[in-house]
């Protein structure tokens, strides 16, 4: 039962870690468009 609970908290460790680099390495393009002040997402 130990072993098991092992398991998940590295999996949800490299889970949390891979969201965090996806995030820093490839940021969303959303704000290309914006900015301008004409894109009346305000």
């Amino acid at each position: 039962m130990e072993l098991l609970q092992y398991i998940l908290v590295a999996v949800v460790v490299l889970v949390a870690l891979g969201w965090l680099f996806r995030k820093s390495l490839f940021p969303s393009k959303k704000t290309s468009g914006c900015g301008d002040g004409n894109c009346g997402c305000h």
